[in-house]
């Protein structure tokens, strides 16, 4: 998985399987470390749990 994924944000990678929960995660972890979410990454999340 972290081959695939390399360093490409939820925009460009999404797991197969559980997209949704790994939204969550990535989430929580930009928050906790107030990181820069862009439109476009915010739009593969909420993809990825509709």
């Amino acid at each position: 998985m972290n081959r695939s994924k390399s360093d490409h944000g939820p925009e460009r990678w999404m797991p197969d399987v559980d997209g949704c929960a790994y939204a969550h995660d990535f989430v929580r972890v930009a928050a906790r470390y107030q990181l820069t979410v862009t439109a476009q990454r915010v739009a593969a999340l909420q993809q990825a749990c509709a």
